[in-house]
């Protein structure tokens, strides 16, 4: 218990010290979460005829070109090659959030040192 308690105080003292670091790291989840949601959806996209073969055998409606199963249905999605752009804008996007949030914790534990 004593360990979570630390960590909290830590962050919190962090992000009272650094009001615009910690909105910035917010702000890097925010973009995180669904940058990583469709970088996987394009990994994990399936065409109807995939979709009625695969272990799933749920149809997909024939008119979409590629769907994601996801809770005991598909939603609509896009294959790589037919948007290379935005699944390239969704990796570089999660690799940036990530990086920024690796670096500004690390730079916050260095930081926490010195106090």
């Amino acid at each position: 218990m004593g360990h979570r308690t630390d960590m909290l105080c830590f962050i919190v003292r962090a992000w009272r010290k650094y009001p615009l670091l910690g909105l910035s790291q917010v702000l890097a989840m925010l973009i995180a979460v669904p940058a990583f949601i469709s970088t996987v959806s394009f990994l994990k996209a399936v065409s109807p005829q995939q979709a009625m073969h695969s272990m799933y055998g749920h149809p997909m409606p024939a008119e979409w070109s590629a769907g994601v199963w996801n809770h005991d249905h598909y939603y609509r999605w896009c294959f790589i090659a037919e948007h290379p752009a935005l699944f390239w804008i969704s990796v570089v996007l999660l690799v940036m959030a990530i990086l920024f949030l690796w670096a500004s914790i690390l730079w916050m534990i260095g930081e926490n040192r010195k106090i």
